[in-house]
């Protein structure tokens, strides 16, 4: 938790019908409701991001989904159109309108599907560094051969051989989110608006940080296959503590 003068609202993204996941799935659940050794992705990632949160937004896609009756008891919901509104960056417009309150001042980014292997010390790490250098924002990186958890500008630039990989976490001020969300386009092979393309219009005009973590703390969740990666992984975490 921050203090009251620096609120920290999360905001965390779970409106996808997880397409290609359907064959782990079969069609009946979203992405986000996959467990993992008996539990909801989303629940594991709402449980983590929990312990720096003052409040939490869940967006779902609507208030019948099955999502939604799992992610109420954890924060607020807001309800994004994917039809209609397609995209990650829609789906972060449709969870700052519940920002309503006076203290807020920083905003905590996170997806509800492969988040759920990001720890509760990563999180306050990542608060930590972004309050401490006074950044815009600071997105989270992994990197599996940086030994020395070095620190990179914008979201992984290759300074010492090997490039991190962006996790789709971040941390904001939650002004700048606002002032440069409007500006992002349409993608025009996928004809979504994608809320990673916030970084390169902002970047010569903001302070924009990546922390860097190492190990088997994330792990990219839109296939089946990812879906084995990450129970492996999840398996490795629990067996190293």
């Amino acid at each position: 938790m921050t203090e009251n003068s620096l609120y920290l609202h999360a905001l965390v993204k779970a409106a996808g019908k997880g397409t290609r996941m359907q064959e782990v799935t079969g069609g009946n659940i979203p992405k986000s409701l996959v467990e993992v050794q008996g539990v909801p992705v989303l629940v594991r990632t709402l449980n983590n991001v929990a312990s720096v949160a003052d409040e939490i937004t869940i967006v779902v896609r609507d208030s019948d989904d099955v999502t939604a009756k799992v992610a109420v008891k954890y924060g607020n919901l807001a309800y994004q159109n994917v039809e209609m509104f397609p995209g990650t960056a829609e789906a972060v417009r449709a969870g700052i309108i519940k920002f309503t309150g006076e203290n807020e001042r920083l905003v905590l980014v996170a997806n509800g599907d492969d988040s759920s292997l990001i720890p509760r010390a990563v999180y306050q790490d990542l608060l930590q560094y972004h309050l401490s250098t006074g950044a815009d924002c600071t997105t989270l990186g992994v990197c599996q051969n940086d030994s020395e958890r070095k620190i990179k500008f914008y979201l992984g630039e290759d300074t010492i051989g090997k490039k991190a990989e962006y996790t789709g976490v971040f941390i904001s001020n939650i002004d700048w989110l606002k002032g440069n969300l409007d500006e992002i386009k349409i993608d025009r092979e996928t004809g979504e608006k994608q809320i990673s393309r916030i970084f390169e219009i902002a970047r010569y005009r903001s302070l924009i940080n990546m922390y860097i973590v190492t190990g088997d703390v994330w792990h990219g969740f839109n296939t089946p296959q990812d879906y084995i990666e990450t129970l492996k992984k999840f398996s490795k975490q629990q067996n190293e503590k």
